[in-house]
């Protein structure tokens, strides 16, 4: 069955799913940017790569320090979701909902989330990929100029 990647338009939560992926499966320290890298990686066809390269440049995320957050140290951000290192039990079952707290440019975000994947990486401390849900285009305007900021405060990489 051919696949035509100009008439998939990769959703945040497919984007998450495929960073998340990704994730798993690079080896440490490396990370998946281009086309064949994502189709290496996954074992995605091509067509899909593609789309899912191109979501990943729609939805970039950026490592980000010190940025306060109710539920651990955040690692990076994107409009799509986050990664953080967390101590909390509450952490521990990926499909659990939970609500993000971010301290904006302006105001508190509270971000509901579902959490994706977690990884155990000490005695009760875990690394917990989320992916926002059901958030409102706002919020995710306030995320991405969460994301901006960082970014020129920190010189972050996307």
């Amino acid at each position: 069955m051919d696949h035509d990647s100009s008439q998939h338009e990769v959703t945040p939560e497919e984007a998450v799913q495929a960073d998340l992926h990704l994730h798993d499966c690079r080896p440490e320290g490396s990370d998946c940017e281009s086309v064949e890298e994502i189709n290496s990686a996954t074992g995605i066809n091509t067509p899909e790569a593609e789309a899912i390269h191109r979501s990943r440049r729609k939805y970039g995320r950026v490592r980000i320090e010190n940025l306060p957050c109710n539920l651990g140290t955040v690692i990076d951000l994107s409009a799509s979701g986050i990664r953080l290192i967390s101590q909390k039990a509450a952490l521990a079952k990926p499909g659990r909902m939970v609500t993000v707290e971010l301290e904006g440019i302006s105001r508190k975000l509270r971000l509901p989330a579902r959490i994706i994947w977690v990884h155990k990486i000490g005695f009760r401390k875990r690394v917990v990929g989320l992916l926002f849900h059901d958030i409102t285009d706002e919020q995710r305007s306030c995320i991405a100029r969460i994301c901006r900021a960082y970014a020129m405060r920190f010189g972050a990489s996307a």
